[in-house]
């Protein structure tokens, strides 16, 4: 297999490439349009847009023929929002404000709404805070659902940065299985990133995660100096020095990508998707990180498929 164009669809998360976006600030139009011009990506994550902004994003994407996605991540960080807290008024809130996200999301003409699970409170309240979570993810799930939207938890790490109750392959499977009992635009996206941060592989999460796996991000973690500005779930570019994730580790997570079936997958998007976080560290530039993923990523497409 040559060419990954009738396989995959290439993707960038669009508040990972541009950080200020994730506060619905800066030049937020302008770098979607930019990416929507480099016909790399077919696929493009954003998060919340000013509502000013929102009508010249869509007619952006639908010009380019270029599908979005919708992250709620810097919503449910910046917001504090914990979907499984012990609290039900703390989880009401929370779901009303990702509510109005997935109204947003369906303006823009997203065809993903993704969001992460609140944090982890510790091996006795796990199975509580499941039980919540699974509650809010069937909520979300229909409501996103009557608004013809799918819905994608992603998962992240326990112990280093982001602290997430959903991390895990066991217990991400878990809550697949119980809301996918419930609704049918449910499914897990697995970060390549994440992986080194749990101390797992792909070849052990991809399998596990089986059907409910619809949504592969691909990205660098940096663990071997806690002083570095890199450090943890930061996504430095590919082959960062002492990093995690270079073209080796691309190539085997599309390595087991096919032997699983994942790009035999229907999903809400075109095709399967396979999208990179990216982050630029203080003194990188984006433009240079992104020709280092695109170099990357079709070095790693070809060996895969060698």
């Amino acid at each position: 297999m040559s060419s990954h164009l009738s396989v995959a669809q290439v993707g960038l998360v669009h508040f990972m490439a541009f950080p200020f976006a994730q506060k619905g600030e800066g030049d937020i139009v302008g770098t979607i349009e930019k990416i929507a011009a480099d016909d790399f990506f077919n696929f493009l994550e954003i998060t919340t847009i000013p509502q000013p902004d929102r009508a010249a994003v869509k007619a952006i994407a639908e010009s380019a023929h270029l599908q979005l996605g919708y992250g709620a991540h810097p919503l449910i960080l910046g917001g504090k929002l914990d979907l499984n807290a012990p609290d039900a008024a703390v989880r009401g809130a929370a779901l009303e404000r990702l509510k109005a996200s997935i109204d947003e999301a369906v303006e823009l003409g997203a065809v993903a709404w993704t969001f992460l699970s609140g944090p982890y409170g510790g091996a006795a309240t796990e199975n509580e805070a499941l039980d919540a979570l699974v509650a809010a993810a069937v909520e979300l799930c229909q409501y996103a659902g009557e608004r013809g939207l799918a819905v994608t938890c992603e998962q992240f790490d326990r112990e280093i940065e982001k602290k997430c109750l959903i991390g895990p392959a066991a217990i991400t499977r878990t809550l697949a299985d119980r809301v996918s009992e419930q609704v049918d635009n449910f499914g897990i996206c697995l970060d390549l990133s994440h992986l080194p941060i749990l101390g797992e592989t792909a070849a052990e999460t991809v399998p596990l995660l089986g059907e409910h796996f619809n949504h592969a991000h691909a990205g660098n973690a940096f663990l071997a100096d806690a002083d570095d500005p890199m450090y943890g779930d930061q996504h430095p570019y590919f082959g960062y020095p002492g990093g995690e994730n270079d073209v080796p580790e691309v190539a085997d997570y599309i390595s087991v990508l096919q032997r699983t079936g994942y790009f035999a997958r229907a999903g809400a998007a075109r095709l399967p998707l396979f999208s990179f976080e990216v982050k630029p560290g203080p003194d990188h530039n984006i433009d240079l990180v992104l020709a280092n993923t695109k170099r990357v990523f079709l070095e790693a497409w070809a060996r895969a498929f060698s």
